[in-house]
């Protein structure tokens, strides 16, 4: 909890210790004949000054919910891995990485809603699928366009291909100079299959406030389907196995990606960012929540609207006892 007061902390000290010592002085020159009468007297009219003070604090709580956060000063930027072992069928069962990462996306779009948000994916190459925008439709739509390549064309995974598009982005909004928060959310298996060495993401590490490098995928793999038409439905196979005799169906041949956690926990040290492998929800709300802290520190508390004004629950007492001081005295001269 949190308190905004709408005088300065000392003033409404003054004014209150004021208005009970007047309070206190009118009673001792008034006499009362009991000390029951003289505390039916003081009693309310004691409550009514203290919750005028309380209310001139204007208690607020900080709201946990990201959603709830002022994000207008703030640009995300994901950088998705497309390649064709993101199709593969280990997240939480069968479900395709892929899958579950549109999903997580989304939800991220949703929890930080107001932002600006950029999308960069690679496969064979990087695209810059939309950049910053607060259009989440836009966004939204881009996200369900991706879909890895078909393997004719795949050329193998390579985590350095996104680097060029990210210093585009970059070059952008700097060029832009607006003091603004940015984020950046890497998104991989972390496969390298084309026997490249992984760059360095350094030079991006103080260009983002914070972020999250997140994987996808388990140490046992998951076998991806093809997106070939002629044999769509099939899963890719491995035809780098030994030699045999025998059918190329057999399950000891069939294709399997496994998350390389090595290359994204490098990648998540160069960007100063913290890894995290996301198999469920829970995964990446602690990093959301970082960013809400993040987010609030550079915010005003009257700016944001995560935060809940709890003045009107005072308000419920204050005008009953109100109500009460005003009935005995309309009582009184009637």
């Amino acid at each position: 909890m949190i308190l905004k007061p709408i005088l300065p902390l000392w003033l409404l000290l003054a004014i209150t210790i004021g208005l009970l010592g007047i309070l206190i002085t009118r009673c001792l020159l008034a006499k009362k004949d009991t000390p029951a009468n003289t505390a039916k007297y003081l009693v309310p009219k004691i409550a009514i000054i203290l919750l005028l003070f309380v209310v001139g604090l204007r208690p607020m709580i900080i709201g946990g919910d990201i959603s709830q956060v002022q994000t207008n000063n703030l640009d995300v930027l994901f950088v998705v891995d497309n390649t064709i072992s993101m199709n593969a069928e280990d997240y939480n069962g069968n479900n395709t990485r892929l899958s579950a990462v549109k999903a997580d996306m989304n939800y991220i779009l949703e929890r930080l809603s107001g932002a600006q948000f950029s999308l960069i994916t690679f496969a064979n190459s990087a695209t810059i699928a939309t950049p910053y925008t607060r259009d989440q439709n836009m966004v939204k739509a881009a996200i369900s366009a991706m879909e890895p390549l078909i393997e004719l064309y795949a050329r193998g995974s390579n985590l350095n291909t996104p680097i060029d598009s990210i210093k585009t982005i970059v070059k952008s909004a700097e060029k832009k100079d607006e003091q603004r928060t940015r984020i950046i959310f890497f998104i991989s298996d972390g496969e390298i299959t084309d026997e490249s060495a992984l760059g360095s993401y350094a030079s991006f590490k103080d260009h983002f406030a914070y972020g999250a490098v997140f994987g996808y995928g388990t140490e046992t793999g998951g076998r991806m389907k093809s997106r070939n038409s002629y044999s769509s439905g099939d899963y890719l196979m491995d035809y780098s196995s030994e030699s045999f005799s025998g059918d190329w169906r057999n399950s000891n041949h069939y294709a399997i990606s496994k998350i390389d956690e090595k290359n994204l926990k490098k990648i998540a040290s160069d960007l100063g960012v913290d890894y995290a492998r996301a198999n469920s929800r829970a995964d990446i709300d602690p990093v959301l929540k970082k960013i809400s802290e993040l987010v609030a520190q550079n915010t005003e508390p009257d700016d944001s609207s995560a935060n809940t004004d709890l003045y009107f629950f005072i308000v419920i007492p204050l005008l009953a006892l109100l109500f009460f001081e005003f009935n005995g005295l309309w009582r009184r001269k009637v």
